[in-house]
């Protein structure tokens, strides 16, 4: 921009673009500089410095663009709220990020509905905050709205069986992942030994052992132990 290049929106609407994958006061900066030059940035250069101060963790930022954003009747879409949820989730606003959805679920035409990536960001706040209750209710509502899980859905579900003792919905998720051809990891058996383990179930501790070697997975030194603290609960020594 400094190099000659016209003082047109494009120019600077290919910049922020670029902006969510580099430093966020670059975003901030492009921003600015288009209020300058007159240029009208619109709710899509908006959106896109929301989402690169997000995943900078820069909640800081957020705030004054949402109330910017409000001020010129722009809609926030479906990315918006999101990048908006996940930087919130961050600064550990649970309630602000549980309100959000909820309205998001309520909302008409005129709000997004949730997708995909909203749903795994409301779970994964539902860990970080230790509402796992409130993680199954949503897996049933996610189920209901017909939203299909993804890869990402699937670990959060596992740490979700796990905190609740769930060692037979444990083994349906890994074995819906196996159906799926989708990748098990080693964190992922690990959630589902802790579930075992909870629950006494040394004889299915084993099991995912045994699946472990058979996919090629190094078991790492919790798996061990989980299993072994799962046989001990259980009497087999």
């Amino acid at each position: 921009l400094r190099s000659g290049l016209p003082d047109d929106l494009r120019v600077y609407w290919s910049a922020v673009c670029v902006c969510p994958r580099g430093p966020w006061r670059w975003a901030i900066a492009m921003l600015d500089s288009m209020h300058q030059l007159t240029l009208d940035p619109g709710a899509k250069q908006y959106t896109s410095v929301v989402v690169a101060c997000s995943i900078s963790h820069a909640w800081e930022a957020v705030p004054r663009l949402l109330e910017d954003m409000q001020h010129r009747s722009f809609h926030q879409d479906r990315i918006c709220r999101n990048a908006v949820m996940v930087a919130q989730a961050r600064t550990t606003q649970w309630q602000s990020v549980f309100s959000d959805f909820e309205d998001m679920l309520q909302s008409k035409r005129s709000k997004p509905k949730p997708e995909r990536d909203t749903w795994n960001t409301i779970l994964n706040t539902c860990i970080k905050s230790g509402e796992w209750q409130r993680a199954m209710e949503l897996w049933f509502d996610m189920q209901r709205s017909q939203v299909t899980p993804s890869w990402s859905t699937y670990t959060a579900l596992l740490r979700v069986a796990e905190a609740n003792e769930c060692w037979g919905w444990s083994r349906e998720l890994l074995d819906t992942l196996d159906k799926l051809g989708a990748p098990r990891t080693v964190q992922m058996y690990l959630a589902a030994l802790n579930a075992c383990k909870r629950g006494s179930r040394w004889d299915l501790a084993l099991q995912f052992l045994r699946e472990m070697r058979s996919e090629a997975l190094s078991p790492a030194p919790k798996t061990y132990a989980r299993i072994a603290e799962s046989c001990e609960l259980a009497g087999r020594f």
